[in-house]
Order: C-alpha cells, then sequence, then structure tokens
C-alpha cells in the first residue's frame, strides 16, 4: 500500500474506530478476528501474518501490525487508478 494512503498510526482502539467509519457494522465483526490474529511484523518479518486486506464498498483497506501494541490502517479509495478488483 502506498505510504501517502496512511490514516491512521496508532493502538488497537484506534484502529477499530477509523475502520467503524469505513465498514459496515458486519464487516467490521468479521474484520475483527482477522486483525486479532495478525502478528507483529517484527516478529515474523512475514507481510501475510501481520497485515490483512479490507474491501469496502469504497475504499480498499490493509491494516498491519507494526509492533505488538502499534498498528498502520491504510485506506486508498477506489478510483480509475485503483478500480475493484475484488469486489
Amino acid at each position: 500500500m502506498p505510504e501517502d494512503t496512511l490514516a491512521l498510526k496508532g493502538d488497537l482502539q484506534s484502529v477499530y474506530s477509523k475502520l467503524s467509519n469505513l465498514v459496515t457494522a458486519e464487516q467490521l465483526v468479521t474484520e475483527k478476528g482477522y486483525i486479532e490474529k495478525l502478528k507483529p511484523y517484527p516478529e515474523t518479518y512475514d507481510w501475510v501474518e501481520s497485515s490483512v486486506q479490507i474491501f469496502a464498498d469504497e475504499n480498499y483497506i490493509e491494516v498491519f501490525r507494526i509492533a505488538q501494541n502499534e498498528f498502520k490502517l491504510y485506506v486508498w479509495p477506489w478510483d480509475a487508478d485503483n478500480e475493484k478488483p475484488y469486489c
């Protein structure tokens, strides 16, 4: 995800607060299950185990666990350069 799409760098509650404005309540419940299983990147050095992609109606979103209690939330609105490939 391009770094200029970074919407938040913070703790898990901050991520959930921001996500609640970007996805439906039902989708948030589902995504929480994936987010809470993420392992910090410095422990794994594996992007797959440390991040989750979320496909919402208006945005492509990624949550990346960068430390034990720190996450990055990226939001990339769908547009001509980033058309909904999976929706």
